[in-house]
C-alpha cells in the first residue's frame, strides 16, 4: 500500500470539472504534493534540498510549514538557515518548539538564524531560550538574540540580564555607568563564561573605578588566556595597588612574552622601588621586548642599584632594547654609567649614538672631563680601524670633540666596545656562513650565499635607514628576512618584526614605519582585516602582502583594501633577491602624474612597477636598431606584450631581456588582443629568473 492507502501502481481519476480546477480527489492531489516534497526533501544533493526549501518559502500556504520544520533538521548547514528563515517569515507557532531546539546547534550561523526566526514567530515561549543565548560564544548570535528579545517585548529582571542584553549590542560604555551594579555580573562571567567572554569581562572591569574591580583582576591573573591576563595586567596598573604587587610579580615568570611584558610596566606601579630586583634578574629575557619594557621602567623607578644591570644592557643584541637602556641610564643619572655611554656613542646604529649622547648631558654636562672618558680611550683608538664607517667617523668626531693627546694610548677592544656589525666583520660573514648551511631550514641555506655576497659590498655612505615591518606569525621566516633584509639592504633598512596585529600596531604607534609587509593567514585577525585596519589608521603608509597563499582571490580582496604589492613567498634564494628589490623599490617609489617625452638610461622594469603601482593605464613602446615592441599596461596590469612577430609572455621576456635601446611612454588604448593574464608582480621575477639565467649560462660558456 502506498500514501493515502493506494496501492502501488494504481492510476488515480482525478479529473477537471470543466472549469479548470480540481475539487474531484483534490484531497488525495495535495497529500501526493506533499509526499512529493518530502521526497526532495531527502535527496542526496543539497542543492536539491536547498531549492525546495527556497520554493516553500515563496509559497504563502501553511502548509508548507509542516516540510519546513522537516528541513531545519537537515545535515547541511545551508538548508536549516533557509528553513529557519522561512519559518520566521510564516509566523506559525508549530514552529517554535523546532527551532528552540535548533538553538542547541554546533553551528553559529544556524543559531543566529533560529534567534532571528523566534523573534519574528512572536512566542513568548521562546524569551527564556534567547536569554540564554545572550552567553553565547558567538557575538553575532548574542546581538541576534537580543533584538529577537527586543521584538518580544521582553525588559531585563536583573542586574546580570541587564549587562548581557548591554554587552550583546557591544555597548560597553553603557555597562561602565551602571558602575558597582554591572560588577556581580561580570564577575559571574568572568568566572563561567568562555574566553571571549572573560576578556569581555576584564575589558569592561577595566573602566569601572571601583575597589572589587581589584579583586576581579586578580582573578583574572590566574585564567588560562594570555589576552585575559593581559587585560587584567593593563587594569591594574590603573589602580597602582600595592596590595597586588605578588599576585603581579608572579607573571614576570609566565610562559608567554606579551604577558611579562605586560607584568613589567604593572610591577614598576604596585611595587615602586622593590619592584628593581625583580625587574633586574628580568633585563636576561629571551624576549627582546620584555627586556626593553624593563629597561623603561628601571629608568622610570630610578635608584642607583639599576645602573650596572643597565650598563650591560647596552651591549644588548637588540637595537632597541639598548636604545632603551641608554635613555634609562639617562634618566638615572649616576656617573657609573658615563663609561658605557661613551662607548655607545661608538654604536653602528645612530638612534642609539643620538640617545648615548643625550644621556651624557643628563648624566653630567661636563661629562668630557670625567674619568670614565679616560677609561674609555683605548676602546676609542680602536675603533678608528674599525671596518664599519659609521664606527670610524663617530669615533673621530668623539676624539675631535675630546681634544685629548692619544700618545701612549694603546688601543684595545674591550667588552664594553660596541656590538660588531655583521656586514664588515669577517668573523660574522663566516658565522653566517656556517650556520646558514647548517640551518635546518632550506630558506636560509640557499639564501646565504647572496646574503654573503652583500657582505663584501657595503656602502660606506649610508646617510638613512627605512624603517620596514614584517607582520608574519611565522617566527623562522621572520628572522630570515630580518637577517638577510638588513644585509642585502647594506644596512639602510631597519626591520621590525611583529607575530601579530596587536604587536604590529604598537610597534607602528613607536616608530615612524614607512613599508608594511603583511601575511595574510596570521591568527585572531586575518591579513586581509589588518590591511582595512592600516588603511583607516596610517593612510600614507605603504602596503605590501607577501603570502603563501597567494590566490586571485586573495590578490583583488588585498588590492582592493590598500596593498600596494601582492608577493608570493619564495622558495630560493633568488626569490628572496627578487622580492627585496621590489620592496626596495616600493620604498622609494612616490606617485607620479605621468611622463612626457622619451625616457633614456632608465630602467624599463623599473617603469613598468611605477606605472603598476600607480595602477596606471598605458602602453610602453620599445625599440633598438633591430626590433619594435609594445607592452600594454591596464589598471596596473600587464595584459598585453607584442614584440616583432612574438606575442604575449614570450614577447613580454624578451622585451624585457633587451641590453640596450629606448622606450617612450604613450597613452593608453586597447591592444587588438588580450595575451598576458598574470600578476604583474610573477611577471617580472620570472623575467629576472629568465635573464639571470641566460647571464649565467653565457658566462659558463666564455
Amino acid at each position: 500500500m502506498g500514501l493515502c492507502g493506494l496501492k502501488k501502481g494504481c492510476i488515480l481519476p482525478i479529473t477537471s470539472d470543466g472549469t479548470g480546477n480540481w475539487p474531484k480527489n483534490r484531497f488525495i492531489f495535495d497529500n501526493i504534493m506533499q509526499w512529493w516534497t518530502y521526497q526532495q526533501l531527502r535527496a542526496r544533493n543539497a542543492t536539491t534540498r536547498l531549492t525546495v526549501v527556497e520554493k516553500l518559502a515563496q509559497s504563502e500556504s501553511s502548509d508548507s510549514v509542516g516540510p519546513l520544520i522537516f528541513a531545519v533538521k537537515d545535515e547541511d548547514t545551508g538548508v536549516r538557515c533557509a528553513a529557519a528563515r522561512a519559518l520566521g517569515r510564516f509566523q506559525d507557532r508549530r514552529a517554535t518548539e523546532p527551532l528552540i531546539q535548533m538553538l542547541r546547534d554546533t553551528v553559529p550561523l544556524a543559531r543566529a538564524a533560529a534567534a532571528e526566526a523566534l523573534g519574528k514567530l512572536g512566542d513568548l515561549q521562546a524569551v527564556n531560550w534567547l536569554v540564554a543565548m545572550l552567553r553565547d560564544n558567538d557575538p553575532q548570535v548574542r546581538t541576534i538574540a537580543s533584538r529577537s528579545l527586543e521584538k518580544l517585548g521582553w525588559r531585563p529582571n536583573t542586574d546580570s540580564q541587564r549587562v548581557l542584553q548591554i554587552l550583546a549590542t557591544g555597548k560597553r560604555h553603557q555597562i561602565v555607568a551602571l558602575g558597582a551594579e554591572a560588577i556581580d555580573p561580570l564577575l559571574e562571567m568572568l568566572e563561567t563564561g568562555p574566553p571571549n567572554k572573560q576578556l569581555e569581562a576584564v575589558k569592561t572591569l577595566g573602566e569601572i573605578n571601583e575597589p572589587p574591580v581589584v579583586r576581579a583582576m586578580l582573578q583574572a591573573l590566574k585564567k588560562g588566556s594570555p589576552a585575559v591576563r593581559i587585560a587584567a595586567l593593563e587594569a591594574l596598573q590603573q589602580f597602582a595597588d600595592p596590595s597586588t604587587y605578588a599576585e603581579v610579580e608572579r607573571l614576570l615568570g609566565d610562559s608567554n612574552a606579551n604577558v611579562r611584558g605586560a607584568a613589567v610596566d604593572t610591577v614598576a606601579r604596585c611595587g615602586g622601588t622593590q619592584a628593581v630586583p625583580p625587574l633586574l634578574r628580568i633585563l636576561k629575557d629571551s624576549s627582546w621586548e620584555v627586556r626593553q619594557a624593563a629597561a623603561k621602567a628601571l629608568g622610570l623607578l630610578g635608584g642607583a642599584s639599576a645602573v650596572e644591570g643597565l650598563c650591560e644592557l647596552v651591549r644588548d643584541r637588540d637595537r632597541d632594547v639598548r636604545e632603551s637602556a641608554i635613555v634609562a641610564l639617562g634618566q638615572i643619572c649616576d656617573s657609573r654609567a658615563i663609561y658605557p655611554l661613551v662607548l655607545s656613542l661608538l654604536d653602528p646604529e645612530s638612534c642609539v649614538r643620538n640617545a648615548a649622547a643625550n644621556s651624557l648631558q643628563n648624566v653630567d654636562r661636563h661629562w668630557k672631563q670625567a674619568e670614565g672618558v679616560r677609561r674609555a680611550l683605548p676602546e676609542i683608538k680602536a675603533a678608528l680601524k674599525h671596518r664599519d664607517y659609521w664606527i670610524r667617523n663617530s669615533a673621530a668626531k668623539l676624539l675631535e670633540q675630546l681634544k685629548v693627546d692619544l700618545n701612549g694610548v694603546e688601543p684595545v677592544t674591550s667588552a664594553m666596545s660596541p656590538p660588531p656589525s655583521a656586514q664588515d666583520f669577517p668573523s660574522a660573514a663566516l658565522a653566517i656562513q656556517a650556520d646558514a648551511g647548517r640551518d635546518a631550514v632550506p630558506l636560509v641555506r640557499q639564501a646565504a650565499p647572496t646574503a654573503l655576497a652583500a657582505l663584501n659590498d657595503v656602502n660606506a655612505q649610508n646617510p638613512k635607514q627605512h624603517q620596514i615591518l614584517f607582520v608574519d606569525d611565522e617566527d623562522v621566516f621572520l628572522e630570515t628576512v630580518r637577517n638577510l633584509f638588513v644585509i642585502l639592504s647594506h644596512n639602510t633598512w631597519r626591520v621590525h618584526c611583529a607575530a601579530s596585529a596587536d604587536q604590529a600596531l604598537q610597534i607602528l604607534k613607536a616608530n615612524k614605519i614607512e613599508l608594511a609587509i603583511v601575511d595574510i593567514v596570521m591568527p585572531v585577525l586575518d591579513g586581509a582585516q589588518f590591511l582595512r585596519i592600516l588603511q583607516r589608521r596610517y593612510p600614507d603608509l605603504k602596503k605590501a602582502i607577501l603570502t603563501g597563499n597567494a590566490t586571485e582571490e586573495n590578490r583583488s580582496d588585498c588590492l582592493a583594501n590598500g596593498a600596494d604589492l601582492f608577493i608570493e613567498k619564495p622558495h630560493s634564494s633568488e626569490g628572496l633577491k627578487s622580492i627585496f628589490v621590489m620592496l626596495d623599490e616600493l620604498i622609494t617609489w612616490t606617485p607620479r602624474e605621468g611622463f612626457q617625452g622619451l625616457l633614456r638610461r632608465v630602467g624599463l622594469q623599473d617603469v613598468i612597477q611605477m606605472e603598476c603601482l600607480g595602477r596606471n593605464s598605458s602602453i610602453l613602446e620599445v625599440h633598438n636598431d633591430q626590433m619594435r615592441g609594445r607592452i600594454y599596461i591596464e589598471n596596473g596590469s600587464i595584459i598585453h606584450a607584442a614584440a616583432g612577430d612574438g606575442t604575449g609572455e614570450r614577447a613580454l621576456q624578451y622585451l624585457l631581456a633587451l641590453a640596450g635601446g629606448s622606450f617612450e611612454l604613450l597613452p593608453f588604448e586597447p591592444p587588438p588582443q588580450r595575451t598576458i593574464e598574470g600578476q604583474w608582480e610573477f611577471l617580472l621575477m620570472e623575467a629576472a629568473r629568465l635573464r639571470d639565467e641566460t647571464a649565467s649560462r653565457q658566462v659558463a660558456g666564455q
